[in-house]
């Protein structure tokens, strides 16, 4: 995990990032991560152009470090600019769509086919623990549901039945030879006694299932700068980025543009609790947390009113009915969960609303008018302090390390206020020497 935290005004955008990464691997057909503390996410994206890119989840695409194919990338980009900052997230998709250098058709092809392999044998895996718990339970019938919430499942990432009907068509027989045929049987202990037509079936869902969903182990990009055609700074987030098949693919898409209409903007990306309890007040866990207790409590509040007219409210161990004087049931434990939350809704959009009034919008008029030295104070300051609390909180500690924070401008470009380095630059005078004779 990470914390990251991009703010912008009409002058600048500073972005600023821990240096904790996340690596992860399947190991025996279990997702196994791994966690650092030296891992660059931010990025200038143009060695001639205002923009950068700061990244975040998963420092890894494919097994390639991102840091490798973000500097590829600012080479090839050479000259070339773009009227926005969008401009430059689509030329990058491209360029990693395009790169058989680091991203060739078979590893592609692999990584996808293993991919439904372990989820072919988690699902056939569950099946198995399931029929044993239960000597009722119909493997058949458990499909045909999945089949049926599958094909219900909207599209979250960008592509359409079209896709998924290439996929249908060209990689199950492959995936079910392969299976067959595993010299090293990891995979033959979760398959029991299932026929080629059943775990041609399990492998479809599966397919499907990567095709409309988000990825397990997505890395977010976030680009921010100026295009040329830009008055003001832009930012452009793809907060999920991976390959499916042969495809990148850049889902859950966010924008925002510092306007004459809006000249401030704070967000924080990952891991951003403290942030938000900057910004708003409160985080998620903590909204989470007052929703659940309402939830709760809005029985023993409404019990009171109902007595008074005749009828009552009664717990059960599936959670609350509404009885009338005769004892009929008005609302059943679903009915009362359903109105409950229709109920309650109200209830949370006024605490967001005046939370944010209270806390959001005082900060937003003083990042308004910050000079871009304090707006990276700020951005620095925030990112250690979700450093600071999960040191203290998680024993992983999945935020840390030094902070780096970068200033982009119009006219300057992209301007490093920290930056570590994983060497000392007093004793690499060589170095030195080879920026400046490529400037």
């Amino acid at each position: 995990m990470t914390s990251e935290i991009c703010v912008m005004n009409r002058m600048s955008v500073v972005l600023a990032a821990d240096s904790a990464s996340t690596i992860s691997y399947y190991d025996n057909g279990k997702l196994q991560q791994r966690y650092f503390k030296g891992a660059n996410k931010v990025f200038q994206l143009s060695n001639a152009h205002p923009v950068g890119l700061m990244i975040y989840g998963n420092a890894e695409i494919m097994g390639v470090p991102w840091e490798l194919v973000i500097k590829a990338f600012r080479k090839h980009l050479d000259n070339s600019s773009f009227d926005s900052v969008e401009g430059y997230a689509k030329a990058f998709q491209q360029f990693l769509n395009d790169s058989q250098q680091f991203f060739p058709k078979e590893s592609r092809d692999e990584s996808f086919k293993n991919s439904i392999k372990i989820e072919t044998a988690i699902c056939c895996n569950d099946f198995n623990n399931r029929a044993a718990d239960d000597a009722e339970f119909d493997e058949g019938h458990q499909l045909a549901t999945l089949e049926e919430l599958l094909a219900n499942l909207e599209f979250k990432n960008g592509l359409d039945q079209e896709f998924l009907e290439r996929l249908l068509h060209e990689w199950p027989n492959d995936i079910l030879e392969e299976l067959k045929n595993d010299e090293n049987g990891h995979f033959h202990q979760h398959f029991a006694d299932r026929t080629d037509a059943q775990l041609r079936k399990i492998i479809e869902l599966a397919i499907t299932l990567k095709a409309k969903k988000l990825h397990e182990s997505p890395t977010g990009l976030v680009f921010a700068g100026f295009g040329d055609s830009s008055v003001y700074p832009e930012m452009y987030v793809a907060k999920n980025t991976g390959f499916l098949e042969r495809e990148l693919i850049m889902a859950d898409i966010e924008k925002e543009l510092i306007s004459h209409g809006m000249d401030s903007y704070i967000s924080g990306f990952a891991q951003s609790s403290m942030a938000d309890t900057f910004i708003i007040g409160f985080d998620e866990q903590a909204f989470g947390t007052i929703q659940g207790v309402q939830r709760q409590a809005l029985p023993d509040v409404l019990d009171p009113f109902v007595t008074k007219l005749g009828g009552s409210i009664e717990r059960t161990e599936r959670g609350a009915v509404l009885k009338d004087g005769e004892g009929n049931v008005l609302f059943d434990e679903q009915s009362f969960s359903d109105v409950t939350t229709e109920a309650l809704r109200p209830v949370g959009n006024k605490i967001l609303g005046e939370s944010r009034q209270n806390h959001g919008e005082p900060l937003e008029r003083v990042i308004s008018m910050l000079p871009v030295e304090e707006m990276a104070e700020l951005a620095e300051t925030m990112v250690d302090l979700q450093s600071l609390k999960e040191k203290v909180t998680r024993p992983s500690e999945t935020v840390g390390g030094p902070v780096d924070v970068a200033i982009i401008t119009k006219n300057e470009g992209l301007i490093w206020k920290k930056r570590k380095h994983f060497f000392d630059i007093s004793l690499n005078q060589r170095y030195l020497q080879r920026l400046h004779t490529k400037d």
